[in-house]
């Protein structure tokens, strides 16, 4: 009895069984899930990392692969002295990659909706999209033949604005789908009601709807840039001077008949991925919210 009282005077209560606190459990799937990511992000960090501390070795450390090494810029510096068409060469890749880029979204945002909007003959509208299919399909070097026959012809071979042409065929059927899934999703009253105010099919393409399509064009317009940035194939058979050259073409150059120029080649590589590397950095975002868009009907 008396220490049912002194536990009643302390406030307590004799009877009250605590329980121990219960463990949350361990999300495996989530840690796994990590670890995974970790271990991909590493294996594609590490060759990046060894191309950008490549470009400040000499030639020895380079093929020795020496983790320690004596920092220099003699690479970058061989780069501009000895060769004064690398800056000409790398404005190339810029010009190519963004004239191509407009031309090719230009021409799939006006295509996708004249095959959406527009009334066509029956099978019309479905052979034009398989022709753009197949041009999305076949590989590129099957092709390069024929090509190069027309450029010959026209006399056009070596020079930007075919690249620009080129590039921009290819790339277009990409664009052209990504476009005519959205357009799809548009409600038809939107354009009605430009109609009964007057407005001309072009003033409600460009008023109208194609501002609501934005975010789809500009993620479709930014993966066209990448893609004709890091081409190689197309430039290297159509190409052979600086006049036209792009930067993949160029650094494949380095390798020559009896050596190869690894810090050259490493430093040019690390000069063209920079681009391509800020421009995923700072445009991701509207990519993966224009591709998530036009996956999501709404």
């Amino acid at each position: 009895m008396s220490n049912i009282l002194s536990a009643s005077a302390v406030g307590k209560n004799p009877t009250k069984k605590y329980r121990q606190p219960l463990r949350k459990p361990v999300n495996w799937a989530g840690a796994t899930a990590i670890a995974v990511l970790v271990i991909a992000g590493i294996t594609i960090l590490i060759p990046i990392l060894w191309l950008f501390l490549s470009s400040f070795k000499y030639f020895k450390d380079i093929i020795t692969a020496k983790l320690i090494f004596t920092w220099n810029l003699d690479n970058y510096r061989s780069l501009f002295s000895n060769d004064d068409s690398f800056f000409r060469i790398f404005l190339n890749t810029v010009t190519v990659s963004f004239f191509s880029m407009v031309l090719c979204a230009l021409l799939s945002a006006f295509a996708a909706y004249s095959l959406v909007r527009m009334p066509w003959r029956r099978g019309v509208s479905t052979s034009l999209k398989i022709i753009l299919l197949s041009l999305e399909i076949i590989p590129s070097i099957t092709i390069i033949i024929p090509l190069y026959t027309i450029g010959m012809q026209f006399n056009m071979i070596d020079t930007r604005f075919f690249l620009v042409l080129i590039y921009a065929l290819f790339n277009a059927p990409f664009i052209f789908f990504l476009m005519s899934s959205n357009y799809g999703q548009i409600p038809a009253e939107i354009e009605e009601s430009g109609f009964i105010d007057g407005a001309s099919r072009l003033i409600i393409f460009t008023r109208l709807v194609l501002p609501l399509t934005i975010p789809i064009l500009m993620t479709g317009a930014l993966l066209s840039f990448i893609f004709v940035w890091k081409e190689f194939l197309l430039a290297l058979s159509l190409t052979s001077t600086p006049a036209a050259m792009t930067i993949n073409v160029k650094i494949a150059g380095f390798i020559q008949s009896y050596s190869v120029k690894y810090g050259e080649m490493a430093a040019s590589a690390s000069l063209g991925a920079i681009p391509g590397i800020l421009l995923c950095i700072f445009t991701q975002q509207y990519i993966v919210s224009g591709i998530t868009q036009g996956s999501v009907k709404g």
